[in-house]
């Protein structure tokens, strides 16, 4: 069992289909550049099977949202 650690380099896979989350210039309208910062670039992992607190193991089934709680990413 391992953990994610701040800063750390993970994939945001599906778990119903062969696809990944990507937010490179192939798959975006235009370029944006890195420090670029907004509610579109801030993401919170929510833990879904389980207490939302402590460290996110890579068995946790998790959700990926935005600080207000209101959007979720979908693959």
């Amino acid at each position: 069992m391992g953990f994610i650690y701040y800063g750390e380099e993970i994939r945001i896979v599906s778990s119903t289909k062969p696809i990944r989350l990507d937010i490179g210039t192939a798959a975006m309208k235009k370029v944006t550049p890195g420090s670029h910062s907004s509610w579109a670039t801030k993401l919170i992992i929510k833990r879904l099977d389980g207490p939302n607190e402590g460290k996110v193991e890579d068995t946790h089934e998790v959700k990926t949202t935005q600080p207000g709680w209101t959007l979720a990413l979908d693959l």
